[in-house]
C-alpha cells in the first residue's frame, strides 16, 4: 500500500523580529517541554542564518543484538548554527532543573566557543536566537 503524503505546514515568511512573531502568533505561555521544543523548532528556524534540528539521544538493538549508541550524554534538545556559532539549546519546562550531565555539555560547549541557551519561554528564547544572529556579520555562501 502506497505511503500517504507527508503532512506539511504552510511555509512561514522569515523571521526578523519578535514583533513580527507576536502578529503572527499570540504568546502561547507556560508550555510542557515537548511543544515549547516544537514550538522553538518550527519558528526559530525561520530566522535567516539559523538552522536547527532536534538531538535525540540514546540507544538502539539491532536485529543482531548488537547496541548502537547515539548522541552524547547531557547533549542540548536542539542543536545547530546561527551565523557559522555552534548553537545548543537545552529545553525545559517552568520550573525545571538541568542535570549534572547537561550542565557538563553547556561548560565544555562554552569553552569551545559555542552558544548555549537554557529555554523555558519561547518569546524570549526566539529573542535571544534574534539578538545572537543579528550581532553576527553575515557569512558569504562559499562558491
Amino acid at each position: 500500500m502506497p505511503r500517504s503524503p507527508a503532512r506539511r505546514c504552510p511555509p512561514f515568511p522569515p523571521l526578523t523580529s519578535v514583533e513580527q512573531l507576536v502578529r503572527e502568533l499570540p504568546d502561547p505561555g507556560p508550555l510542557p517541554e515537548h511543544q515549547l521544543q516544537q514550538l522553538l523548532l518550527a519558528h526559530l528556524n525561520r530566522i535567516p542564518g539559523v538552522w536547527l534540528w532536534r538531538a535525540n539521544t540514546g540507544a538502539a538493538a539491532q536485529a543482531d543484538g548488537r547496541v548502537i549508541h547515539f548522541g552524547r550524554r547531557g547533549q542540548a534538545d536542539l542543536l545547530g548554527v546561527a551565523e557559522g556559532l555552534f548553537l545548543a539549546i537545552e529545553v525545559k519546562s517552568p520550573g525545571a532543573r538541568q542535570r549534572p550531565d547537561q550542565r557538563d555539555f553547556q561548560r565544555r560547549l562554552v569553552e569551545h566557543g559555542g552558544v548555549y541557551l537554557l529555554a523555558n519561554d519561547f518569546l524570549t528564547t526566539v529573542r535571544q536566537v534574534l539578538e545572537l544572529a543579528a550581532r553576527m556579520p553575515p557569512r558569504p555562501l562559499p562558491l
